[in-house]
């Protein structure tokens, strides 16, 4: 299914060709919680309503949660990897700071 909730942020570069962070950068697949309709949560790292985060799906895309908040920005992120045996853990390439994980 084709989501549609990531969108491209333009910032700065409003004037120019290309958007300083594309609509979604990084997806992962990991283990859903317990009683969850879908076999895996989907974590993105990507744009919603003009935020730039780490975003959580356990209903395949229908509604999201930001992951990190303002404060934890990890100097963003290039990668994501989700537990595929715990729900909610998910590790995470900050730019220059090592791997990262949280649950």
């Amino acid at each position: 299914t084709k989501l549609s909730t990531f969108a491209p942020f333009w910032g700065a570069n409003a004037e120019w060709s290309f958007p300083e962070i594309a609509g979604a950068t990084s997806i992962a697949l990991g283990k859903a919680p317990a009683g969850a309709k879908y076999s895996a949560s989907v974590y993105v790292t990507g744009v919603v309503n003009g935020v730039w985060g780490v975003y959580c799906s356990d209903d395949g895309g229908v509604t999201w949660r930001r992951f990190n908040d303002d404060k934890h920005q990890f100097g963003g992120i290039s990668h994501l990897a989700a537990d595929q045996s715990v729900p909610g853990r998910l590790y995470m390439a900050g730019s220059g700071r090592g791997i990262l994980f949280s649950y």
